[in-house]
């Protein structure tokens, strides 16, 4: 071995610089004029694994962040989420039957605590509650449509029930609106 490439494997052992280029430099003992190359990219190679630190630290802070979501969302999601149901309910306003949009959510795991979001276009909102057979009219500020279904800000659950107008049949709900239409939901 060359009293060079020597003492430029000494000078690597002493800096303990722990790139990965610097250690195979060092087990293949190579020559002199290669050891100062690759010693001219150390500083490069450790920028880099400084960017890289970072990297990992901003990854690792989002993937808190998504965890923590996940987990609010778990907690939260059954109480605002209602899913789509298509051909679940029947809408007629003063008789006449009307496209209407149904969503179904159920915020516990008992069948009969279920609530139907019914969106009636030109004629309002409305959410029914199956298990006190009430409903309450709902604002567009209080939900959001998305593709699969709806969610809504404020727990389902929550807000100021109404007693629907007397039920003629099983399995529907009367309902006078704020306009003056009677709205009959069937299901």
């Amino acid at each position: 071995m060359l009293p060079v490439a020597r003492e430029a494997t000494w000078s690597l052992k002493r800096q303990e610089c722990g790139s990965i280029l610097s250690v195979m430099a060092c087990s293949r003992q190579l020559s002199a004029g290669a050891w100062y190359f690759v010693r001219g990219l150390t500083f490069p190679i450790r920028y880099t694994r400084l960017q890289s630190m970072t990297v990992r630290l901003k990854a690792g802070i989002a993937l808190v962040i998504v965890v923590a979501a996940a987990v609010l969302m778990w907690l939260w999601y059954p109480e605002h989420w209602l899913k789509h149901v298509s051909k679940f309910a029947t809408v007629t306003v003063d008789d006449r039957q009307v496209p209407a949009e149904a969503y179904l959510g159920h915020p516990t795991e008992n069948e009969a605590d279920a609530f139907l979001f019914v969106d009636i276009g030109g004629v309002g909102n409305y959410i029914f509650n199956f298990d006190e057979e009430s409903y309450r009219p709902v604002s567009r500020s209080e939900f959001v449509r998305l593709r699969a279904g709806v969610v809504t800000f404020k727990p389902m659950s929550k807000g100021g029930w109404l007693s629907p107008l007397p039920f003629h049949n099983i399995n529907e709900f009367r309902v006078a609106s704020s306009t003056g239409h009677l709205i009959v939901v069937r299901f």
